[in-house]
């Protein structure tokens, strides 16, 4: 019951209809309602746990409807932009969150230089370096880049 209370009132924040107008573009409401999903699982790190296995109550399904008109009115392929979409929104969610965990206890933190140490005696440099650069707190997100090409991507496809 608990968590009933807790998925729907993280649902509600999602993306109220008002927020994207019917006269917006497209593309910028399909955005919109991207970036409105990812913020609130970031923000609610249990509620993408919780996205996969519920069936969607009343907010969740007035996102998704709102997701796939912004698509329609793309003219794409709104399975495949649905699921290209909102995949992108689950995926860098369960990364971001994933590249979290256990970063400060001194136990992972020895593990991962000692991964770092393996890779770069392992001849891959750029992987090292790509660690590294997470470990330095260079983990800028491309959410949004990688929304755009998906975004560009649909545009370009055959709707049929």
């Amino acid at each position: 019951m608990h968590h009933d209370l807790g998925r729907h009132v993280v649902a509600a924040e999602i993306v109220p209809r008002a927020a994207v107008g019917e006269d917006d573009d497209a593309v910028v409401g399909v955005r919109a309602v991207a970036i409105a999903m990812r913020t609130v699982l970031v923000d609610h790190r249990w509620a993408s746990d919780l996205w996969h296995g519920h069936l969607p109550g009343p907010h969740r399904t007035e996102a998704m409807e709102l997701l796939l008109d912004r698509l329609a009115a793309l003219d794409v392929a709104d399975h495949v932009g649905f699921h290209a979409v909102n995949n992108h929104v689950l995926g860098d969610t369960m990364q971001a969150q994933a590249m979290d965990v256990g970063l400060g206890d001194e136990d992972v933190d020895a593990r991962i230089h000692e991964y770092v140490a393996q890779l770069a005696a392992a001849d891959a440099p750029r992987i090292a370096a790509r660690v590294q650069q997470h470990l330095d707190g260079e983990t800028g997100s491309s959410f949004e880049i990688v929304l755009d090409f998906i975004l560009d991507g649909l545009v370009g496809l055959d709707p049929a």
